[in-house]
């Protein structure tokens, strides 16, 4: 039996192993073993660092240089010192193009936004936060920052927050001063209201997804602004009477989409033939879809089930696809997904 080992794999493999590693852990783990992976490691560790302790920060430094980070995890307020470090580094700022700022205490996350803009060549930031901040204008900033283009290279925006409001008024910028390059949009939560405001403030959006938006408050949007989002993703944890007239108002908003899934749980949900005169009439260049509701009460959901079966399963010269239904003790489940053809 012939044994081998990770040193008998070529320079390919190793490197290609190398990818399931961050900077930090791939220097602890093969750095010093033999010259050849010294080598390796320093030529194509990914740039990606996640903040741990301040020996293995030294450690890494040792054989690096901050400006060689590209993309930057910050774990909790914990490793701040170790991020103040990297921060007085204007070249690894001026570098960095990723950033990831988990749960860290308010006031350091109150203090880390303003100074946002100084990450010139940043192409995505991620920002999760588990817990409340009282100071929920700090969402506000965020947006005035990337619409008034402060960062000119930002594509993808995930922010995801547990706080009930993340706009507590409209974006203070003036039609004038909106410029920006954001594409990609992840939001925890908020109303279809804020979602409209944003889309005046981002112009570029292409793909948007919301955890939990809320519907049932009528918007009161009279911008005629048209955005240029071609994907939509949204759950709506409370179907009511009012949904689906408000979501109508978004989506006329959105005349270029063409791929939406929406998640829904309530009842009062519309027909098939109400959901295919509303794609026809606000988003008619639509290419696929994707509805799931769920409903506790089986009557309505036979009623529905009937009319999307209708509509959407016939495979018509329009759509084809399929529905399916599912059903456990507690929800009755509609899923239907479709292609125009």
């Amino acid at each position: 039996m012939v044994r081998s080992n990770l040193l008998n794999l070529p320079n390919e493999l190793l490197i290609d192993v190398f990818k399931y590693f961050d900077t930090n852990q791939l220097f602890h783990s093969f750095h010093g073993l033999n010259t050849r992976l010294n080598n390796l490691v320093k030529e194509y560790h990914n740039g990606q660092l996640v903040l741990d302790t301040n020996q293995n920060f030294n450690f890494l430094f040792q054989y690096l240089k901050p400006e060689e980070i590209y993309s930057l995890t910050l774990p909790s307020s914990n490793q701040m010192v170790l991020f103040e470090k990297l921060f007085a580094n204007k070249t690894f700022v001026k570098n960095c193009r990723a950033l990831i700022v988990f749960d860290i205490e308010p006031w350091d996350f109150i203090d880390l936004v303003p100074r946002l803009p100084q990450f010139k060549s940043l192409l995505s930031l991620v920002i999760i936060r588990k817990t409340d901040i009282c100071y929920t204008d700090i969402y506000q900033q965020i947006f005035d920052i990337i619409g008034s283009n402060k960062m000119p290279s930002l594509k993808y925006l995930k922010l995801i927050s547990q706080d009930q409001m993340l706009f507590i008024r409209p974006i203070s910028l003036s039609a004038a001063s909106i410029q920006n390059n954001l594409e990609y949009l992840t939001l925890e939560r908020c109303k279809i209201i804020d979602l409209l405001n944003l889309y005046d403030y981002l112009p570029n959006l292409k793909k948007v997804y919301v955890h939990s938006l809320e519907v049932n408050e009528r918007p009161s949007h009279s911008s005629q602004t048209k955005t240029k989002a071609t994907n939509l993703k949204i759950e709506i944890k409370q179907w009511s009477s009012e949904t689906f007239d408000n979501l109508a108002v978004l989506l006329a908003q959105m005349p270029e989409l063409k791929i939406l899934s929406i998640k829904a749980f309530g009842k009062n949900v519309p027909s098939g033939q109400k959901w295919e005169h509303l794609i026809q009439r606000n988003i008619p260049h639509l290419k696929k879809f994707r509805f799931e509701f769920r409903m506790r009460d089986i009557a309505d959901f036979n009623m529905i089930w009937s009319t999307f079966e209708t509509v959407f399963s016939l495979n018509t010269t329009e759509w084809s696809g399929k529905c399916k239904q599912i059903h456990d003790r507690q929800r009755h489940t509609l899923i239907c997904q479709c292609m125009r053809s």
